[in-house]
């Protein structure tokens, strides 16, 4: 969460950079971070997946759209929008996708503490409402 600030602040502050092209280059850290986890684990989790995907759909709407940081940032607002719409519509699939992102956080990634979350579904999928 640092590194785009950081990023965001030396490109406009020092380096005389626009608003848009340090909101855009400040964005790669999380694709960065990705690679990187990617290249460590060898797996590629499901919060990453969305990330990526997100950051690159508002790489390609800000390259075609107007140039200036305040559009930038309503269609970043756009793109949370739109995750708050697919978390709802996987309300419909067997476990919402929340499900994996609270297993991303609640967990340490090893098979025994993924195998502990994912049995907890068994009380949130059977209790009564």
């Amino acid at each position: 969460m640092v590194a785009p600030i950081i990023t965001y602040n030396v490109l406009t502050k020092d380096h005389g950079w626009s608003e848009f092209s340090a909101l855009l280059l400040s964005s790669a850290w999380p694709v960065l971070e990705s690679v990187i986890s990617l290249a460590w684990r060898r797996k590629l989790d499901e919060f990453a997946v969305v990330t990526l995907v997100f950051l690159v759909i508002t790489a390609v709407v800000s390259l075609v759209g107007a140039h200036s940081a305040r559009a930038l940032l309503v269609k970043d607002s756009g793109v949370t929008g739109l995750f708050g719409l697919l978390c709802l519509g996987t309300l419909l699939a067997p476990r919402p996708l929340m499900f994996y992102f609270g297993r991303k956080f609640a967990t340490d990634g090893t098979p025994e503490s993924t195998a502990w979350w994912n049995g907890l579904w068994q009380y949130g999928a059977s209790a009564p409402p």
